[in-house]
């Protein structure tokens, strides 16, 4: 499975936008992918493997100006799949994040 689903925040520091926008950045970036990987997972797990890959993006690594929600939930997917990666292995899933840069 492919986690791609992503929005873009409305340029500004934390100063600039409003919690709204803040959850709502949340909620498609980070949120999706976890309700997505919850909703495959059993079946991965029941035939005895597979891949989950969430796209993140280099801005989850390397701030931008001027991005602050964005470039933190791309920070958390790089996270969740890391932890998830961890959690896992055991039932043979695979999981990465690709961290692409300006495209």
């Amino acid at each position: 499975m492919v986690n791609a689903a992503a929005t873009d925040d409305r340029n500004g520091t934390i100063l600039d936008i409003s919690a709204d926008e803040w959850l709502r950045v949340f909620a498609v970036n980070v949120t999706g992918a976890f309700l997505m990987s919850r909703a495959v997972l059993p079946t991965m797990v029941g035939a005895g493997g597979g891949s989950i890959i969430h796209i993140a993006s280099q801005l989850g690594r390397v701030a931008a100006p001027a991005r602050a929600a964005y470039c933190t939930s791309k920070g958390a997917i790089i996270q969740l799949a890391k932890a998830m990666a961890v959690d896992h292995a055991g039932d043979n899933i695979r999981v990465n994040a690709l961290s692409p840069g300006a495209i």
